[in-house]
Parts: C-alpha cells; sequence; structure tokens
C-alpha cells in the first residue's frame, strides 16, 4: 500500500457510529432501498467496520454474511454485529472464498479501486449470487476525481484507481449478468452499478 494511503486509511479506524452512517449506506446502495433487503440472504464483500451489514439486518434481511481479510477490521465488525443471531463474521479472501450457501444480494461499496483485479473479484463473489440476484458496487469515477485525486495517480502516491462509467459496466460480463445499471452519484463522484444475474 502506497504511503498515503496508508495515511487516508481513517475507515480502518474505529468511530462510534452515529445517524449519518444510515444516511451514507442509502446514499451508496441507490437505487435500492430498504425492501429490496427484507428477508434476503445478503453478503457483504470486504465489510470493513461492519457498518453496512448492520443496516442490512436492521432494515429486515433474513440473514447477513460480513466478510472481509482483514483481521483487526473484523474485530470491530464483530463487536458491532454480534446482538444480532442472523449475522455471521467471516474472514476471507475476495478472490478466492468458498461458500456453501447463495445469496440473494452481494455488495462490495468502496471496495474495488483498492484491488489488483476488480474484474476477477467480480467473477469470485457472482458465484454464490442466485439466480436473479442482485450485485451492487460503488467506486470512484474517474470523470470527476479532482486534482488531489489527478496529482496523487500522476506520482504514484495512492494505488487507488479510478472508473470511467464504461470501465464499470465492464466488470460485469454478459454471460453472467441479464441486465447491468449504472447510476452517478454527483454528490460523491462515485458510480453505483447494479447488475441482475441470469
Amino acid at each position: 500500500m502506497a504511503p498515503y494511503d496508508l495515511l487516508l486509511n481513517s475507515w480502518k479506524r474505529y468511530r462510534p457510529m452515529d445517524f449519518r452512517d444510515e444516511a451514507r449506506f442509502v446514499d451508496a446502495i441507490a437505487p435500492l432501498v430498504r425492501q429490496d433487503f427484507f428477508k434476503k440472504r445478503v453478503l457483504d464483500a470486504a465489510c470493513g467496520l461492519g457498518r453496512n451489514s448492520f443496516w442490512t439486518v436492521r432494515w429486515g434481511a433474513r440473514e447477513v454474511v460480513a466478510f472481509d481479510q482483514d483481521p483487526v477490521l473484523l474485530e470491530h465488525a464483530n463487536r458491532l454485529l454480534k446482538r444480532f443471531s442472523n449475522v455471521t463474521v467471516v474472514q476471507g479472501d475476495l478472490y478466492e472464498k468458498e461458500w456453501d450457501r447463495s445469496f440473494q444480494v452481494v455488495f462490495a461499496i468502496d471496495v474495488l479501486e483498492h484491488l489488483p483485479d476488480a474484474a476477477a473479484a467480480i467473477e469470485s463473489l457472482a458465484k454464490p449470487l442466485s439466480p436473479h440476484g442482485i450485485f451492487l458496487i460503488r467506486v470512484p469515477q474517474r470523470e470527476r476525481r479532482g486534482i488531489l485525486g489527478l496529482l496523487l495517480g500522476m506520482f504514484r502516491l495512492s494505488d487507488k484507481r479510478y472508473f470511467t462509467e464504461e470501465d464499470a459496466r465492464a466488470l460485469f460480463p454478459e454471460e453472467t449478468f441479464a441486465e447491468v445499471h449504472t447510476f452517478p452519484s454527483n454528490k460523491n463522484r462515485r458510480w453505483t452499478v447494479i447488475g441482475l444475474k441470469k
């Protein structure tokens, strides 16, 4: 990880939840809404501190699996999610994790831009997604990365990747997904991409 990424990894530091966390999650998953998670089996890929998993279970998901590779983040996620009997926190690799169950919703929010092979991660995460299931990602827009993002990329101070709309859509192969829809968020310069599995 580049030095600047280490400096910016504030998401690894625990901060108590507050009223803004639900609003952030709502923004990240739009146009999906609470009802899209109700009574569904949900996989939160690279769950971090577990906050997105928290909202899906509060919104009535039948089962939530939160997984991440980082043991420090999983410790925080376990602390937050242990009150829910229908949540499992698991350590695993995005590329290699094997699942013994299927999910109706899979999401990876603000994750793929940090991976060396985002397409391979999508391919791996699509395997446990049930037919007609929803796969949602959120990635930063290349078109609106701003001066700071441009400079960091030029001087290789950040490993973060930025996506055009076409780049983001191309992560969802036609042989796996029946439909792919992209939604720009002008507020935070990100693409939300939703794929519906065949």
